[in-house]
């Protein structure tokens, strides 16, 4: 099964190998243009990537624009969960609908009690192996 092939619009993560992976994270390096949900303000397209050298998950507004709008640091995301299951989501549901259920996905992140939520859809399935690296250990010596 290629990188990119998925069963019924889900991914199958667990036939990826590593050299795969440090293709997905090559590509996440390089960002890749997504819609971010806020709770109280309408979608916005985003840039998103990863960096590596600091371990983090970026978002900016400009393609090419090295500092980023916000970040999430890698070892604070507790979960990662495939789906528009966050208020954020059910909040826009008329933008939500403009994206496949197999291209958004919900990282929660920060403190045990206090987590907070960034709420993302996708233009391609790539970004959502992003939701499979963080529930398979492998990632961990790449990113």
């Amino acid at each position: 099964m290629s990188l990119l092939e998925s069963n019924n619009g889900f991914l199958m993560a667990s036939t990826l190998l590593l050299p795969e992976y440090e293709q997905v994270i090559n590509h996440l390096e390089r960002g890749t243009v997504v819609t971010k949900f806020f709770h109280r303000k309408r979608p916005e397209r985003r840039t998103l990537f990863i960096r590596r050298e600091t371990r983090q998950v970026v978002w900016s507004r400009a393609a090419n624009q090295k500092t980023g709008e916000g970040f999430v640091e890698i070892r604070e995301i507790k979960e990662v969960r495939a789906g528009r299951s966050s208020k954020d989501f059910d909040r826009w549901q008329d933008e939500a609908r403009k994206h496949e259920v197999a291209k958004c996905f919900v990282i929660f992140y920060g403190q045990e009690f206090r987590l907070k939520v960034l709420s993302v859809a996708g233009k391609t399935l790539v970004l959502c192996l992003l939701l499979f690296l963080f529930k398979d250990r492998r990632w961990q010596g790449y990113v």
